[in-house]
């Protein structure tokens, strides 16, 4: 069947929070540093898919630990690309996920999304995985109406960046009161 967003209040802060704590013991015992900075102009929630958001990130944070060295680091970084446009109410997050692990090639960059494909056989035993998270993980990306790219260097790390379209959660509009807290009547 054909996938389906789902539309769910998205807490940013907290869902970053509660990938990194589902990595928390493989960070520990690879004394990985974490860090999340979200730029001030990011809501802290949003309406979107909040299932697919976190699958997306599961995958991001889950390649970058298994692929960063002891006492290495992992950045998450989030901020707005455009401000919500008034007419569909929809504002676009970038969001980004960065590791000093191994790097890759540009070859080995250019098959990345291809189903089934990792960068070398010693991968699946070394690490395990399918070779399928990444092509789920743009099909993902595509969905959210974003586009996700990597830079990579050999020996330095890689950066992921995707951005998604998100609704603006509604602000409760606060009806005129009294001081003694009644209601006024609007009239205009």
């Amino acid at each position: 069947g054909k996938l389906q967003l789902k539309e769910q209040t998205i807490n940013i802060p907290d869902l970053l929070n509660e990938c990194l704590h589902l990595f928390a013991s493989q960070t520990k015992a690879k004394n990985i540093t974490t860090n999340i900075q979200l730029a001030k102009e990011v809501p802290a929630e949003v309406i979107g898919d909040q299932t697919r958001l976190l699958q997306i990130f599961s995958n991001l944070i889950s390649n970058a630990v298994k692929f960063t060295p002891k006492d290495g680091k992992i950045d998450i970084d989030v901020w707005m690309v455009s401000l919500s446009d008034l007419t569909s109410g929809m504002q676009k997050i970038a969001f980004q996920v960065s590791d000093t692990g191994k790097g890759m090639t540009g070859q080995e960059i250019e098959q990345l999304f291809i189903p089934y494909y990792q960068c070398n056989s010693q991968i699946d035993r070394d690490h395990g995985g399918t070779g399928l998270g990444l092509s789920i993980v743009e099909k993902l990306v595509s969905l959210m109406g974003g586009t996700i790219s990597v830079q990579s260097k050999v020996g330095v790390g890689t950066t992921f960046v995707f951005c998604g379209l998100f609704k603006n959660k509604p602000v409760p509009q606060s009806l005129p009161r009294n001081e003694s807290g009644e209601i006024l009547p609007t009239v205009c």
